[in-house]
């Protein structure tokens, strides 16, 4: 509604709302329809997933749109605009989708499930807006007959020019100034990279809530009254003819039970195991029960046979709550730990604390694996970073050919991964400096900042690239450039990240911080294409000259 909200203010008509936001829609639901078809599931990941798409579609609408309405303002009937629009923003879309496509499917080099489906599903949602984009909104566009979508024949410039001049003028001084602007970059950037090497993982899905929330509250109380919210489970698969009623891996158990009670969380300073459930239990009640209730008979048999016995008599006595425990050949047992609540990453001291235990005390003939929420859960998180890494550097990687391939230019390709990146450099760097973690909530932060980034400086530097071919002048590329795609880039800015903004009215911290990360995204990406880009195309070409028709006739 929001960003609805705002092209209507930009554009000004009906047809130039209801163009983008079908698009959108559109993409959201055969993205859905396609998770569905192949089996993907919905998830805390994918239910970002409308967000991400709808910040491509209305992107690229947008720019269409925009370069659709200059060219209505410069007198072109309705049909020639729609195909002048479509042909100087298709070969920009279309790589942008590209590049956003391959940052998505980074992801199925992830370990963790979820985050290879939604690469899967945001790749393909990326793909359905592209093609809505080229085909349906041109269908919408050719209804329209006399509207300009919100601009004037006689007025030369609206606050959205008049950003665009300012950026160009912001880089279009003397050298020094120029240079004065590029060091001021480099500053940022370094202060911006201590930032991220701060960076960390931590995961509570309890502190996304408010205090005094009422499930929050619930959930405390249980964890602080009762024996813990969180669990870790421990198969245990035995080799020995006697099974799992063999006295030396039970011993064993018992010394594993005692290791995992002793362990004291280093951050709360307290003891987080609560209960351990074993057929250690049964052992101990049975034989207490057997004893006349006496709890310093609490204790497990002390002989072999003495654990035949009593397990015996339980079988025939609850033989059900006994296959619980254990399989009915008594080959594979559990044990069950149940913690404390804590923060993801807080439990891996435990699980590696837990591990230590089984090499110590357990005997050769019982193999022993640990699983679990919580276990599962730190596999999970700790596999963020490495991750995130590994598939941002092969997206990154891919980008930086495409990019080159695009422009036709090595060291045009190169110097436009420059915009493509400080934006992620600065957000990741906010993040370390601020102490906000990378947790399951934000990590699409990263490829929805390279998505949102690629696709601005791919539209400005085409734009940059054919202009100046034709022209040799850098100053005059830089300036057609931003006449053509400037406008566009602020609009889908605006657009955007008074879109994400909504985000900071929501109940939940983490989706707080998602909005706002997502929005300072699209301002870092704003600027540097807009001011830094131009600053080093400048630096970079300020003495070449294109080869143009002119510039062969005199060389002929």
């Amino acid at each position: 509604l929001c960003m609805t909200i705002v092209m209507a203010v930009i554009f000004r008509h009906a047809l130039g709302i209801v163009g983008p936001v079908l698009v959108v829609l559109l993409a959201a639901l055969w993205t859905a329809g396609a998770m569905a078809t192949l089996g993907l599931s919905m998830t805390m990941l994918s239910n970002m997933l409308p967000a991400f798409l709808i910040s491509v579609g209305v992107g690229d609408s947008v720019h269409l749109q925009s370069i659709y309405r200059d060219l209505r303002k410069d007198g072109f009937d309705n049909r020639a605009a729609i195909l002048q629009a479509a042909a100087l923003t298709g070969k920009p879309i279309f790589f942008t989708t590209l590049t956003t496509m391959v940052g998505l499917l980074s992801f199925r080099l992830a370990s963790v499930v979820p985050i290879q489906e939604m690469g899967l599903a945001g790749a393909l949602g990326v793909f359905f807006a592209f093609m809505l984009t080229l085909t349906l909104l041109p269908i919408f566009l050719s209804f329209n007959k006399t509207s300009l979508f919100g601009v004037r024949k006689e007025v030369k410039s609206d606050f959205i020019q008049t950003l665009v001049s300012m950026a160009n003028l912001t880089s279009y001084g003397t050298r020094r100034k120029r240079s004065a602007l590029l060091t001021l970059t480099v500053i940022l950037s370094l202060a911006a990279a201590f930032g991220a090497s701060k960076i960390y993982v931590w995961h509570n899905p309890m502190s996304w809530l408010p205090p005094g929330n009422e499930l929050k509250e619930t959930f405390s109380s249980i964890d602080k009254h009762l024996t813990g919210t969180s669990n870790i489970q421990i198969l245990i698969e035995s080799s020995s003819p006697m099974g799992m009623k063999d006295i030396e891996i039970l011993r064993g158990l018992e010394k594993l039970e005692a290791h995992a009670y002793a362990y004291v969380d280093a951050g709360t300073n307290r003891k987080i195991v609560k209960d351990v459930t074993s057929l250690l239990t049964i052992l101990r009640e049975t034989n207490r029960a057997l004893h006349g209730g006496q709890e310093n008979n609490y204790t497990m048999p002390k002989t072999q046979r003495g654990i035949s016995d009593t397990l015996f008599l339980f079988e025939n006595a609850g033989p059900e709550q006994l296959y619980r425990m254990v399989t009915n050949d008594f080959q594979k047992s559990q044990m069950t730990l149940r913690l404390k609540w804590l923060e993801a990453t807080s439990y891996i001291p435990f699980a590696e604390h837990i591990e230590q235990g089984i090499k110590e005390f357990m005997p050769p003939q019982a193999t022993l694996r640990i699983t679990g929420g919580a276990y599962l859960l730190i596999n999970a998180v700790s596999n963020l970073i490495f991750d995130l890494l590994r598939s941002f550097g092969a997206a990154l990687s891919v980008i930086t050919i495409i990019m080159i391939l695009l422009l036709g230019n090595l060291k045009l390709g190169l110097i436009s991964m420059v915009p493509n990146l400080l934006p992620i450099l600065f957000i990741v760097g906010l993040m370390g400096l601020t102490g906000t973690p990378i947790d399951m909530a934000n990590i699409l932060v990263a490829s929805i900042a390279i998505g949102l980034a690629v696709d601005d400086t791919i539209h400005f530097l085409y734009h940059y690239k054919v202009n100046f071919r034709a022209s040799g002048d850098v100053n005059g590329a830089i300036a057609e450039s931003l006449k053509q795609s400037g406008r566009a880039i602020i609009a889908t800015s605006l657009i955007l990240a008074s879109g994400f903004s909504v985000y900071l009215a929501s109940s939940m911290y983490h989706l707080q911080r998602f909005g706002a990360l997502i929005a300072l995204t699209i301002f870092f990406a704003v600027v540097i294409d807009l001011v830094v880009g131009p600053a080093l195309l400048r630096t970079f070409y300020k003495d070449q000259k294109a080869e143009t028709p002119e510039v062969r006739s005199k060389a002929a």
